[in-house]
């Protein structure tokens, strides 16, 4: 669900409206999980939930930021109010549940990771800092929608609950010493912070819960951590998946990729996004998306190798994590499109 609304959202971005309203359209129709979330997957031709790693509420945020970025970019006033019944009920999900020192729901996105890459032991769910980002900019874009074409009365309670979570994150999830967020918080019963470098967590600088200094700080931190290949971005710190993980697509002890930390497109996006909002250029990363293109500047898939820039075959092509992002980005640093700050 999170990548066709980001598929469908950079369609949009990019002038392709009828396309990316047909998905739009359908959105209502997907049956929701018992707590009134989205599920992570959807069968394209029926509409059936279809298993996978659960739960992931990171698409509850990036709906709503969706729809209003089309609201505030293109117009089409009536269409996004014929819409408003079903952006209320999600973004009651993050509204009315306050979860552990008033973060959001914790989950398991954006990484689907719900077991060790080594082991297979389970793994807890965590308060990441990125579903924190995209819960705190749906209720941005939700409150920019309710003043747009619904109720402005209720705009004030979404935008105290944003205060709450962005609150939650600097108290929580702010490393005072070393001024940058750390990946998240586990959600067990120690609570423990997970220190590792995750460049997801970007969420919080390019929708605006961390600003300024701050922001420049934990940005400086991420490319410090995360830089291969000159200007891509891994994931985060160590991250075996695609080397030697034991749920590599190819199977355990494939090597899809020559080191850990291949760099992934999708993330170099982020980075982008966030320098973009800082004021700081980003046209190397737009050079990078180019350099590890396959033949004809075809999209690879989620990642390159980061010892050679070679493309991991068993993820291409990727028409949202290396297409999307790079003309989305493209159409930013073109001035073309508002970024998502300019819309709420």
């Amino acid at each position: 669900m999170r990548d066709s609304l980001m598929a469908a959202f950079m369609l949009d971005a990019a002038g392709y409206h009828d396309e990316a309203k047909l998905f739009f359209d359908w959105i209502p129709s997907a049956q929701l999980t018992d707590n009134g979330a989205y599920h992570t997957t959807y069968d394209t031709f029926t509409g059936a939930v279809v298993g996978f790693v659960e739960p992931q509420y990171d698409s509850v945020g990036l709906y709503v930021v969706a729809m209003n970025y089309h609201l505030k970019a293109f117009g089409d006033d009536e269409w996004v109010k014929g819409h408003l019944t079903n952006l209320r009920k999600l973004i009651s999900f993050i509204t009315n549940n306050r979860m552990y020192m008033n973060f959001a729901m914790s989950d398991r996105s954006p990484w689907e990771e719900s077991t060790d890459h080594h082991t297979g032991e389970a793994l807890p769910c965590q308060f990441y800092a990125w579903s924190q980002g995209t819960s705190y900019g749906g209720l941005l874009a939700m409150a920019s929608i309710e003043n747009k074409v619904g109720d402005a009365a209720r705009a004030a309670s979404l935008l105290a609950r944003a205060e709450e979570i962005k609150a939650a994150v600097k108290n929580n999830l702010w490393d005072s010493t070393n001024k940058r967020l750390y990946r998240g918080i586990w959600d067990d019963n120690n609570h423990q912070a997970d220190s590792r470098a995750d460049s997801a967590s970007m969420s919080c600088v390019f929708f605006g819960l961390i600003t300024g200094d701050d922001a420049k700080s934990h940005l400086n931190f991420i490319t410090s951590q995360l830089t291969h290949l000159g200007a891509g971005i891994a994931r985060y710190t160590n991250d075996p998946y695609f080397y030697d993980s034991i749920w590599n697509p190819c199977g355990r002890g494939t090597m899809e990729a020559a080191m850990a930390e291949p760099s992934w497109p999708v993330v170099t996006a982020y980075v982008a996004w966030s320098e973009q909002y800082l004021g700081i250029d980003f046209q190397k990363r737009l050079n990078w998306m180019v350099q590890v293109a396959a033949y004809g500047n075809m999209p690879i898939g989620e990642a390159a190798d980061s010892k050679d820039g070679a493309m991991i075959v068993t993820s291409a092509p990727d028409s949202f994590e290396h297409a999307g992002v790079y003309v989305y980005t493209v159409l930013l640093k073109e001035g073309k499109v508002p970024s998502f700050t300019d819309t709420f």
